[in-house]
């Protein structure tokens, strides 16, 4: 994507891309994060307090990255509010909770279209819920009260449709699902990824 924006800038040659070439790495503390589930903004600028200097140039002189991975970015906001207070957060939003099955399977796999089976994904998750009074509790409060097995599942597997992970009904199928049945359960497969984001986005 990096190479991609240098043959803009190289064509147009209007705006500068910063830095232009390097393999060094970078330190910096940020924050703010700006997420609106396409894109997230990770920065230290002191956006709520600029100086007439700093507001004539329009920045605060702070480094800044943006990462435009709309998983990464829905990722990123679940899991923030994962420890929000119910007052802060939107009511009946589950993003949260596919973020943290996301973590899952970020932890067991190395490759993004790596597939695993979705039951060991939702032990893994029932694990780190049960080991914490405050998951335990916010769990039983927002996914399981009122809830059957199967529409406790389908509550996560609902992550799918906002790119969070692909749910597929087994390791050969060809299509992601946001709903299974009961009799899909035992053999589907969850993964970070399907096809390139960057394909599917055209």
């Amino acid at each position: 994507r990096l190479n991609q924006l240098r043959e803009l800038r190289n064509m147009e040659n209007k705006w500068n891309l910063l830095p232009y070439s390097s393999v060094e790495p970078m330190e910096t503390h940020a924050k703010a994060f700006i997420v609106d589930d396409s894109r997230l903004m990770i920065t230290s600028d002191n956006t709520l307090s600029f100086g007439d200097t700093e507001s004539e140039r329009g920045d605060a002189g702070e480094l800044g990255i943006m990462i435009d991975h709309p998983r990464l970015a829905i990722q990123t906001r679940g899991s923030m509010e994962l420890w929000l207070s119910k007052d802060a957060r939107i009511p009946g939003d589950l993003t949260r909770w596919w973020a943290l099955l996301g973590e899952e399977v970020s932890f067991v796999t190395k490759k993004t279209r790596q597939k695993i089976p979705l039951t060991n994904a939702f032990d893994s998750v029932i694990e780190r819920i049960e080991s914490n009074d405050y998951l335990r509790s916010a769990w039983e409060q927002e996914i399981e009260l009122n809830s059957n097995e199967i529409e406790i599942v389908n509550k996560l597997v609902l992550g799918t449709g906002f790119g969070v992970y692909c749910i597929a009904t087994s390791s050969k199928a060809r299509g992601i699902k946001t709903k299974l049945s009961l009799n899909e359960i035992d053999n589907a497969v969850i993964s970070l990824g399907w096809n390139s984001w960057w394909q599917n986005s055209n």
